[in-house]
């Protein structure tokens, strides 16, 4: 992640502005708070290091009460505005 992040801030024509993290579909709930958990842990360490990089989008719509709670700062609700796609 580290080495990626360099990349990026070595560009002139993107900022990083944070992560965006969809953790793997599943109907168990605390394997889905793990999986946020070390998402959120990660974006700490980059933020210690970029500290601009403070956006952390992780939760959609089925899952976005534990995306807060485990420390998002974005949401995707799409769904829950606009209904399922077609």
């Amino acid at each position: 992640m580290e080495n990626f992040a360099k990349l990026i801030e070595a560009s002139k024509s993107i900022n990083l502005r944070g992560i965006m993290v969809l953790p793997k579909l599943t109907d168990d709930i605390e394997e889905t708070k793990s999986m946020m958990r070390l998402s959120k842990d990660l974006h700490d360490k980059l933020v210690k290091i970029y500290p601009h990089a403070s956006y952390l989008s992780m939760g959609t719509t089925s899952d976005f009460k534990t995306a807060i709670e485990c420390g998002s700062n974005m949401l995707r609700i799409g769904e829950l505005i606009f209904g399922k796609r077609l």
